[in-house]
């Protein structure tokens, strides 16, 4: 896969100060959507560690696709996490646009190579309940648990 042509602008000092949002131009954006036109719909690309989002806990693998993004971490007591975000900004928000279904989790979880593997979503109580952006994150588990359908 080609190297994109222009130098990739950084999203990092672009918060709108006044809505605690990001503000990325219209440069930006249309950066993004080239971008993703250089990824294909179906599976997913390793990317290499220079390119990786800044997080503050680092993953241990990153992939897309041109619609997704798979962020990899080896979680506590043997749980992988997949933390997901579209590849599509909504400005009139200021996150990353939103709506990821069962079947599309289900898939990039397969591509992510856990096909074999049972994961959850978390859904935590109130108090603990962290939306700071449009991600989606699933566990993979070492073993099914024992409420899922065909275990015995």
């Amino acid at each position: 896969m080609q190297q994109p042509t222009s130098p990739r602008p950084s999203l990092a000092g672009n918060m709108d100060k006044q809505v605690g949002r990001l503000n990325p131009s219209k440069e930006e954006l249309d950066w993004m959507r080239r971008e993703n036109l250089r990824y294909s719909k179906v599976g997913l690309v390793d990317i290499p560690r220079e390119d990786w989002p800044v997080c503050r806990i680092m993953p241990s693998a990153v992939k897309r696709n041109r619609n997704f993004l798979v962020q990899i971490f080896d979680d506590v007591k043997g749980a992988i996490r997949l933390s997901i975000q579209r590849c599509e900004f909504d400005r009139k928000i200021g996150h990353w646009r939103d709506g990821i279904t069962w079947d599309e989790l289900q898939q990039l979880k397969d591509w992510a190579g856990f096909a074999d593997f049972a994961a959850v979503e978390i859904f935590p109580p109130t108090d603990k309940v962290v939306d700071v952006a449009n991600f989606r994150h699933l566990w993979i588990l070492p073993e099914p648990p024992a409420f899922m359908w065909g275990q015995a």
